[in-house]
């Protein structure tokens, strides 16, 4: 903690001191934070008084045992596995022989997926990040339990999407960077909790490996790229679904995986593949090195040695990475084509989560009786929002610093800001779960945000008019062949994602839309499909979180007919698409 912060602490430590009666003795009412011990700390070292550590909390000084490495490393002008340009890093001529962590390149033993009736799916969420698996065609789940996996308190399934490094040079990973942030300095080094928007928000004319880590995220001096660090949280991802894969199933850590994309235009689209594909294939080499070591979190030189030694590679375990799936289409895939009853329908998906709202307008036929369940992407329907729950994250942090008066012009807003960000997503779940929200800053001022009040935010309001006018904008590109043979039926909402249930999002399940001539009606669909509450019941609460995940891990994914195809009844044609293959 900088000495300013923590004079800023000590005043406020002191202003809630009270004075006795002989004038001689002050009193602290109740307990002081870790913050205030800290500064307290702080101010006594800079006072050169030494503050003894018991020794249980100081580790002894261990020197590494130097292994060979199992592979022999040519380093090539340009490896396959290398962007054309690197930021350089200090390399030393012996340091090959000084090198401390050996990868774990088991993964290069093989040319092909292992257990190949086996399917995942990895879902790298901005909030939080999901996988699941299937076996054989009959698309039978495997429960994957990556929040157990992680040593998560009450979450089973999600892990958090968030890497913290501490001022000593510890990344701390998943819900662990949160508890270590809430201690740590709370001025200086931020949390990295949109991993997944230097991908969907980033700079596509350049490699992840030519792009630094900025400092506010890097409290250390070793300079690290957003390559090595998203790759790092991937490869935390990669061994929690391996893991549970050995550990619950018995099953091969090298099977083959999908993983899930938001919608993006065409060339951002190639670029985040074509990024996603090298740093996954990197990631289960890192996955194998570190192993276990995940929940007392790793040193950040050693990763950046594993990352660098990585980098010089001329082979990758590529062979495990498939397609990628769209995120919309990945949730129809274990929504529609497994619902119940018998219908023929327009069904418009909506996957929210934190940072991408994602939509997709399908031409559905199911019969379950008879077995059939057939969707097919209407072309030219699916669209991206890139504004989601962390939206409402930045709204929502914006009303409590305006309810409470404070600007970028006041003292200690950074202190103040930066601290309100690691705990604004808490403090959304509180609002939207209770209606009110009691908020504390770190100056200790206090203040209250009613849900009903925050709804009614231009802010809030501008996101809810986005979202309404995509909707209507997909419908109007839809051809009329198709319009007017469902013009008297509703169109089925279905909503997934983690923030499927705010209300903005809701609303999209209800009332009316009307462009042109037409006018539909939108019914929402229940947001836990029955055959995840017959077949799957451990999946129901989380369900809305897991749909992409579940629906990426099926075998087939629905079907993709062609370019402005028109609609002419399911016994006809359109173009070259045969709707009468349902």
């Amino acid at each position: 903690m900088d000495l300013g912060n923590a004079k800023f602490l000590l005043e406020n430590l002191i202003g809630r001191m009270e004075q006795e009666g002989d004038a001689k003795r002050w009193k602290l009412e109740g307990s002081i934070s870790a913050l205030e011990m800290d500064a307290l700390q702080t101010i006594l070292t800079e006072l050169s008084v030494e503050h003894v550590v018991p020794p249980s909390s100081v580790p002894p000084e261990v020197t590494p045992e130097i292994i060979p490495g199992p592979v022999e490393v040519e380093v090539l002008k340009q490896a396959p596995n290398q962007s054309e340009e690197k930021i350089p890093t200090e390399e030393t001529d012996d340091e090959s022989a000084n090198q401390a962590i050996t990868l774990n390149t088991r993964s290069l033993d093989f040319n092909e997926p292992q257990n190949p009736d086996i399917t995942l799916c990895l879902d790298f969420g901005t909030a939080m990040s999901k996988a699941a698996a299937s076996r054989g065609f009959e698309d039978e789940f495997l429960e994957l339990k990556l929040g157990e996996q992680a040593k998560q308190d009450g979450i089973a399934y999600p892990v958090v999407s968030s890497i913290f490094i501490s001022d000593s040079g510890t990344v701390h990973f998943g819900q662990d960077s949160i508890k270590q942030s809430m201690i740590a300095n709370i001025a200086e080094t931020l949390r990295f909790d949109s991993l997944k928007q230097e991908i969907t928000l980033g700079n596509t004319d350049s490699s992840l490996d030519n792009q630094l880590v900025e400092d506010k995220f890097n409290p250390t001096e070793l300079k690290i790229t957003k390559g090595c660090l998203i790759t790092i949280y991937l490869a935390y991802l990669t061994d929690l679904a391996c893991s549970a894969l050995e550990d619950q199933h018995h099953v091969s850590r090298y099977v083959k995986r999908r993983y899930a994309l938001p919608v993006f235009e065409e060339n951002h689209s190639r670029w985040v593949k074509q990024q996603l594909q090298l740093l996954l294939s990197r990631a289960q080499i890192l996955a194998d090195t570190f192993h276990g070591e995940w929940h007392a979190g790793i040193k950040l030189s050693e990763i950046s040695d594993a990352y660098q030694q990585l980098l010089k590679l001329d082979k990758l375990p590529d062979y495990l990475i498939g397609d990628s799936v769209l995120e919309p289409i990945a949730a129809a895939s274990s929504r529609i084509q497994r619902d119940e009853g018998a219908a023929r329908e327009l069904v418009m998906i909506v996957d929210v989560g934190a940072g991408t709202t994602d939509f997709a307008l399908f031409l559905v036929n199911q019969d379950a009786d008879k077995e059939v369940f057939k969707a097919f992407l209407i072309p030219d329907t699916v669209k991206g929002v890139r504004q989601a729950g962390d939206a409402i994250d930045n709204s929502l942090r914006i009303a409590i610093l305006e309810n409470s008066h404070i600007d970028n012009k006041s003292s200690h807003y950074d202190l103040i800001n930066s601290n309100l960000q690691r705990y604004i997503r808490g403090y959304k779940e509180t609002l939207f779960e209770s209606g009110t929200l009691h908020y504390t800053l770190a100056d200790d001022s206090e203040g209250t945000i009613d849900l009903k009040a925050f709804l009614n935010r231009a802010q809030v309001k501008k996101f809810e008019s986005l979202l309404e006018s995509t909707f209507e904008k997909i419908m109007k590109s839809v051809d009329s062949s198709y319009l007017d043979f469902f013009q008297h039926h509703s169109i089925k909402v279905v909503l997934t994602g983690g923030g499927a249930t705010l209300p903005m999002i809701q609303g999209l399940g209800d009332g009316q839309v009307k462009f042109n001539d037409y006018s539909f009606n939108r019914q929402m669909a229940t947001l836990v499909p029955d055959w995840v509450i017959d077949n799957y019941e451990y999946f129901e609460e989380e369900y809305p979180q897991l749909a992409v995940a579940l629906g990426g891990a099926c075998s087939e994914l629905p079907e993709q007919g062609p370019s402005y195809a028109k609609f002419h009844g399911v016994a006809g044609k359109t173009d070259q698409w045969k709707v009468d293959q349902f």
